[in-house]
């Protein structure tokens, strides 16, 4: 993998009376191949098609510095982070892109945030 996507995911406890903020439960990680697999190289995706891609399939669209791109210091969260409906436990992903250039991280922001931007 030359474009990795690491997501992070939080789990947070529910809310506890008096408490400024949620008590963090553990972090996962995952690593995604941001380019495009033989198959989507087949059908002309590159990386940054790849990455929207992965990033849309792993609803992290949200870009952390919005409404500017910022490469190189950006992430992008969950839009809807899961909510346990028993436990009330939250659990929240951020996406972070390695080794793209900052081309490519504006060409995914834009990719991501065009449609967002019209209705912003």
């Amino acid at each position: 993998m030359s474009h990795v996507i690491t997501v992070y995911r939080t789990r947070y406890a529910p809310w506890k009376d008096g408490a400024d903020e949620r008590e963090q439960l553990g972090v996962t990680v995952e690593e995604y191949d941001g380019d495009p697999d033989p198959d989507e190289a087949a059908e002309g995706l590159g990386v940054v098609e790849a990455t929207v891609l992965r990033l849309r399939e792993l609803f992290c669209t949200e870009p952390s510095t919005w409404p500017r791109c910022a490469p190189g210091v950006m992430w992008y969260v969950e839009s809807d982070p899961y909510q346990d409906p028993y436990t009330g436990e939250l659990t929240e992903a951020t996406a972070h892109l390695t080794d793209f250039t900052p081309a490519e991280e504006q060409a995914v922001f834009t990719a991501l945030t065009r449609a967002v931007g019209q209705r912003r």
